[in-house]
């Protein structure tokens, strides 16, 4: 009887854990797809007593891509530390959150394992690099005082720059020799993939106007605000000024599903950021 009322729980919970799940299939931009087939990524949202646990896995693979926590289903909140993996395995990036805001100490690290640099974050003109090191382990700043030159991979090429006192002051462009090739901005803003036009031809070709609300007449904007990640996904998406829900909804569905942006940066370090964009409802 004792063996029947143990399965019989055992059964409870497995069902319970199913039931908490869910998972969603992503391509290489992050943009949601409708089934796993061609995803590049996919991610299981497990819900654990009052919070949501977030884990991002490389579909070819297997192996954790990102793993993180939310106060809500809808990924509105982050809470606690945030990390990113290599596909090796090996940490990529960690932060902390508190109530959606990074705090403490932020790290990176190299494919190889070794820590790449240390920041102490505080708003964007006044975090502080604690140390950075070279592929090899070596410090390259003393007390907040140096040249930090890394190779970023997803734009092939070197980024060198110059701090004082822990703080930026200025980036370039240069060869594996150092030598400079160009000027990097100390501010860039996040903008879409392929620039405006890009973002207006997806957003015309995706957007499904309501039957009900195109039964009613309803047109108009609706306003919808969202972040833009460090790597560049949206996340965050609410409503600032809406029509009627069925549009709000849509609205919220597209930008949702939008392809990556190019992140902010500062100093060439991505950054995230809040954007707002309107998206028009008009009968024809």
């Amino acid at each position: 009887m004792v063996n029947k009322q143990l399965i019989w729980v055992i059964g409870l919970c497995l069902s319970f854990v199913v039931q908490a799940q869910d998972t969603t299939y992503y391509d290489y931009e992050k943009r949601v797809l409708p089934n796993k087939e061609n995803a590049e990524y996919y991610r299981i949202l497990t819900k654990e007593d009052s919070i949501w646990k977030v884990e991002r896995f490389y579909s070819a693979t297997h192996h954790l891509e990102m793993q993180g926590y939310y106060t809500d289903p809808k990924k509105a909140t982050r809470e606690d530390t945030f990390t990113w993996y290599f596909e090796n395995g090996n940490k990529k990036e960690e932060t902390t959150y508190h109530h959606n805001v990074e705090k403490g100490t932020a790290r990176a690290y190299y494919k190889n394992g070794n820590l790449k640099w240390e920041k102490l974050i505080r708003p964007v003109t006044s975090s502080r690099m604690l140390q950075a090191w070279t592929p090899e382990g070596e410090a390259v700043l003393t007390k907040g005082n140096g040249t930090f030159r890394y190779y970023d991979s997803t734009k092939e090429r070197f980024i060198t720059t110059t701090y004082k006192d822990s703080i930026g002051i200025d980036s370039y462009v240069t060869d594996e020799s150092g030598k400079i090739l160009d000027t990097l901005p100390k501010i860039t803003e996040a903008a879409p993939k392929g620039g405006k036009m890009a973002l207006a031809k997806y957003l015309s070709s995706n957007l499904r106007y309501p039957d009900i609300s195109r039964k009613m007449g309803v047109e108009g904007t609706v306003y919808v605000a969202f972040k833009t990640l460090k790597d560049g996904s949206i996340s965050n998406v609410w409503v600032i000024k809406g029509l009627d829900p069925a549009c709000n909804a849509e609205a919220i569905r597209i930008v949702q599903q939008m392809p990556v942006w190019e992140p902010a940066t500062f100093l060439s370090e991505p950054l995230e950021t809040k954007q707002l964009l309107p998206i028009v409802f008009k009968l024809k």
